[in-house]
């Protein structure tokens, strides 16, 4: 088994021992997928839009640490997912667009990635300690620089999954992945298969 099969699995583990302990904001596209199981997991609207964005910022944190796991790009498609659905659930002023541009003008954002990824030689705590880091900032203050520079690190962790890998790459995943399961527009929230 190859080191990137090992990793896709223990994602997936990690994401059945997660459905079970917490309830989480899911893909609209989930819904119909769960219709079609003998006992579908129990799903509900969030109940306002304060629960929303709360869910919101823990799925940004979660969909980055599935990426530090599993380093796959896909996993940074569902970062941009969820940066797109901040922009929408709290203004229409931003765009992941307008997010790129203010984001490409933030010397020191870039100085400190250059800083981390050296020659190809990462050194992935620094890195992920940055990333983290960059999205408590940004559950914090909601400041949409700081989501900006989220995206940033985004972009970043996308040449370190896949050597010159390109900004379009990763957004032609993100496109791909909302053809098939949607965005969080509907607000599904899975609950926990257990107590918390």
């Amino acid at each position: 088994m190859e080191s990137g099969e090992s990793s896709a699995n223990l994602v997936s583990i990690q994401r059945e021992v997660e459905l079970v302990r917490k309830r989480k904001l899911i893909r609209d596209g989930y819904l119909d997928i769960f219709k079609k199981k003998e006992n579908p997991p129990v799903t509900r609207k969030a109940l306002d839009n304060e629960e929303y964005l709360l869910l919101l910022d823990e799925k940004l944190e979660e969909e980055a640490k599935e990426w530090m796991i599993s380093k796959n790009p896909e996993e940074l498609a569902d970062v941009m997912e969820v940066i797109e659905a901040q922009c929408t659930a709290r203004t229409r002023k931003y765009t992941l667009t307008s997010l790129t541009r203010v984001q490409q003008s933030d010397l020191e954002l870039i100085k400190a990635i250059r800083k981390v990824i050296n020659n190809g030689n990462t050194d992935m705590d620094i890195f992920n300690g940055m990333f983290l880091s960059q999205i408590e900032k940004w559950s914090n203050t909601h400041d949409f620089k700081d989501l900006a520079r989220v995206l940033g690190i985004t972009y970043a962790a996308g040449q370190i999954s896949r050597p010159f890998t390109e900004i379009p790459g990763l957004e032609d995943k993100r496109r791909e992945k909302y053809r098939k399961l949607g965005g969080f527009a509907q607000r599904v929230v899975l609950e926990p298969l257990l107590p918390v």
